[in-house]
């Protein structure tokens, strides 16, 4: 499962832009691997971290950030301080739900630098299995989506996206594209 270079370099400009991507798929769809190879692309020229419970062979190690503690409130606020630190970067959510599901408010920092990111140089990808359990936040303040195949279309009604119908006729490894900011919409 290779994607096409070129087509992931017209995906390249909303790194630049510091821009929020919300990569959703069920399990083995290419979620992480596009990602990677979309963020491996970029890396010469501009930074990014991975926040992840887990290490994985998708990224390089010296990219990823494991959680040290079980305080995961200020593990995702020190996640941040460091984006803050090293702008321009681009911070990458692996598995959201995941440890945000542990967290008993969402973290200050993380809140802020979520709404205003682009005006200091901090974007963000979010990677996630599923839209539900999301805080309704984060999808709202994204405005570019990669949507794999998934299993439950229901989801994405609160994206308000136009053709929402194209998601059954995806193939694996196969995902749609949709930029809030142009209208553009392709699959890929």
């Amino acid at each position: 499962m290779i994607f096409k270079s070129n087509k992931l370099k017209s995906l390249i400009p909303f790194v630049y832009n510091y821009d929020r991507l919300l990569v959703i798929g069920m399990s083995g769809s290419g979620k992480s691997y596009f990602v990677n190879e979309l963020m491996d692309q970029v890396s010469k020229r501009y930074k990014y971290r991975v926040f992840s419970m887990k290490l994985n062979d998708h990224y390089p190690r010296k990219n990823v950030y494991i959680p040290q503690s079980e305080d995961l409130e200020q593990e995702i606020d020190e996640f941040v301080k460091y984006g803050l630190l090293h702008a321009p970067i681009t911070l990458v959510w692996e598995d959201l739900p995941n440890y945000l599901f542990n967290v008993k408010k969402m973290p200050i920092l993380f809140k802020r630098y979520l709404i205003m990111g682009r005006q200091v140089g901090i974007g963000h990808v979010f990677i996630s299995q599923k839209l539900k359990g999301i805080p309704t936040l984060i999808p709202m303040q994204c405005n570019k989506y990669a949507i794999f195949k998934t299993v439950d279309l229901r989801d994405f009604q609160m994206l308000r996206l136009p053709n929402i119908d194209v998601l059954t006729s995806l193939n694996l490894y196969h995902f749609l594209y949709y930029d809030l900011d142009t209208g553009m919409e392709k699959i890929i």
